[in-house]
């Protein structure tokens, strides 16, 4: 693990050092995913980078001499874009326990519901051998007419 390497200077700049790397990968896969069309098995690197940061994060914000100076306010679209490209059953649970911790209710219900969507349909195709054919978290937000993509 790197931060185990790394001297931070104080809690914020380790919270900022996470936030920053997982707001690198996530910009990677939106990249990459719309952009370039690049397959989702080739990107999982990008996947548990992020997950790996969010994770700390949400360690770091449970601690009472963090809690003392600030709060932090989880990236919703780190976790979404980067959720909905796990492909692994062990990924997937890791977006799903910090879901249950962090994003427990409110406006982001619908975008959970849209990443366990893309799992459930991804995780259908790879047992039919279909993986070409995965759908993606956009195809869904046009398909359910969410934010006006329609």
């Amino acid at each position: 693990n790197n931060t185990e390497i790394l001297q931070f200077h104080s809690l914020f700049h380790k919270a900022l050092y996470h936030l920053t790397v997982a707001f690198y990968n996530t910009t990677l896969l939106f990249f990459f995913r719309l952009i370039k069309e690049i397959d989702p098995n080739l990107l999982q690197n990008h996947v548990v980078s992020t997950i790996t940061h969010l994770e700390q994060l949400k360690n770091l914000s449970l601690r009472s001499d963090f809690l003392k100076d600030m709060k932090i306010f989880p990236p919703f679209w780190c976790f979404f874009i980067s959720g909905s490209n796990a492909i692994s059953s062990e990924l997937q649970y890791r977006f799903d326990e910090l879901a249950r911790k962090w994003f427990v209710a409110g406006n982001k219900w619908i975008g959970k519901q849209i990443m366990m969507e893309v799992w459930r349909v991804g995780n259908e195709l790879s047992n039919n051998s279909k993986s070409g054919d995965a759908v993606s978290w956009l195809d869904l937000i046009k398909d359910w007419e969410v934010s006006g993509f329609h």
